[in-house]
């Protein structure tokens, strides 16, 4: 101690090294150790929250076949994970609170209907595990699921006479064949939910080696979408549609952005399938409107006069023979009138060929959306579907928009179309116009509303405001 004390004093530098580095290094210490008591402060917390008496927790699970493993006794067990189907949009239609109490329910008569052994946990808001030792094999494993799958459709009651029916996807895995650790039997078990949800949930499926290799790769991105509608680290950008005739700003585009912790901000492209396969666009779809009716309250109060907000629906999501109803309980909860809204369709030809598409678009129409063609092509005959469907705008292809490219039959179908939008009320938008060239060709054209790079880049929702008051778009004009 006396030659370190000596040491030092004879080495100032490394007095001032040591006064520095060790807070440092304390800081440091500090802050690791808070992070992770935050962590597991948070997972005790979110675990509380989900508590039911008689069903274990994840930790609890974890550790019972993680010690069940360690045992020379292990020769063979299974696991079956429950994911209920579009939870999230029965928490949109009754409250979290309500639907928590019908998962907990659930999870009651699940321990109810099990055999002996069988040990059963909440892995997660909307996720159950089931543990089945090794005298249960795979035939009674199957059956097991089977049976759960029955149970879990049954009607609920809820709210005194309301009746509910929900269903799940169930995935089922074998130790070892589908995995040596409860880490690898979880991926199992993750990929054939997604296949399950995949391919529209309700049903049960048994891992596969052949499914894990071809879905991996989608796996990741399946647990970051969960994770990040979770943590909400989607939003909406939004793109102005200017009318040039007015000089006025028509309405406003919302487009789906991820927030993603890492990757930063991705479009749609980069997830959009992954959600389709796994079933969450249908959440996009009550969650967009949603943001959207909020936000139409903001920009209505920057501006004299009314503008449109649109939002886009994937043909996965008009499928869906529930969406006029799950939109109609959203419009009742915000106590709104949808009629400066539109609701984007692209692909236009499913829409004669696919009866659920057309009675969806009908029943919104009825609802008071607008109703909008994304990307209409070069297609003569459709022209007159478009009056039939009671279309109200229609977005014309950005092939039509290159002044390069100006053939004369072109010219011919779009005087036509726009001919034909003036006898049936329906407005016509170019939109991806990038540049003063195609803004000047489109204009001249006799097209008046106008979206794209040259009037803004989508926006994010804390910058509209400055951008709606700064007056730059009307100089572009």
């Amino acid at each position: 101690m006396f030659i370190l004390a000596q040491s030092l004093d004879d080495n100032p530098s490394l007095v001032m090294f040591l006064a520095i580095v060790i807070p440092i290094l304390l800081l440091v210490g500090l802050f690791f150790y808070f992070r992770f008591f935050l962590r597991e402060r948070k997972k005790f917390k979110e675990e509380s929250a989900s508590y039911i008496d008689g069903v274990e927790t994840k930790s609890e699970m974890n550790a019972n076949i993680s010690t069940y493993i360690a045992s020379s006794s292990a020769a063979q067990f299974s696991l079956i994970k429950i994911d209920i189907d579009r939870n999230t949009e029965l928490i949109e239609s009754f409250g979290k609170e309500e639907d928590d109490n019908v998962l907990k329910n659930l999870a009651l008569n699940i321990v109810d209907s099990l055999p002996k052994r069988v040990e059963l946990a909440r892995v997660d808001y909307d996720q159950f595990l089931l543990f089945l030792k090794g005298e249960y094999d795979h035939e009674q494993v199957i059956k097991i699921a089977q049976q759960l799958l029955k149970l879990i459709r049954k009607p609920i009651r809820i709210f005194g006479d309301t009746m509910i029916t929900i269903t799940a996807s169930i995935a089922v895995a074998f130790y070892p064949n589908h995995g040596s650790n409860i880490n690898q039997l979880n991926d199992s078990l993750d990929i054939t939910l997604y296949t399950c949800k995949r391919e529209g949930g309700n049903q049960m499926k048994v891992y596969t080696i052949e499914s894990g290799s071809k879905e991996s790769d989608n796996l990741v991105y399946y647990r970051q979408i969960k994770e990040g509608i979770k943590n909400k680290e989607f939003t909406l950008y939004y793109q102005p549609v200017i009318d040039t005739e007015n000089k006025t700003i028509f309405g406003f585009e919302g487009l789906l952005r991820w927030n993603h912790p890492e990757l930063g901000v991705l479009i749609p492209h980069k997830f959009i399938n992954i959600m389709e396969q796994s079933g969450d666009i249908n959440w996009v779809g009550s969650w967009g409107l949603e943001k959207l009716i909020k936000e139409a309250i903001n920009i209505g109060s920057h501006l004299s006069s009314e503008v449109v907000l649109s939002l886009n629906l994937s043909p996965k999501q008009l499928i869906d023979p529930q969406l006029p109803q799950n939109f109609q309980k959203i419009l009742k909860k915000h106590k709104i009138s949808p009629k400066n809204i539109a609701l984007e369709v692209a692909e236009f030809t499913l829409f004669e060929k696919h009866e659920v598409i057309r009675n969806n678009l009908k029943n919104l129409k009825e609802l008071g959306f607008k109703i909008s063609v994304d990307g209409f092509g070069f297609d003569f005959n459709g022209i007159k579907r478009l009056g039939e469907l009671q279309v109200d705008i229609v977005k014309l292809d950005k092939e039509y928009m290159d002044p390069e490219n100006d053939q004369m039959l072109k010219n011919q179908f779009i005087n036509l179309l726009i001919d034909f939008a003036k006898e049936n009320n329906i407005l016509i938008v170019a939109e991806g116009i990038e540049t003063k060239e195609e803004y000047d060709y489109v204009k001249g054209l006799g097209i008046k509303v106008i979206q794209g790079f040259h009037f803004a880049e989508p926006l994010r929702e804390e910058d509209l405001t400055a951008y709606i008051e700064s007056k730059d778009w009307a100089e572009k004009i």
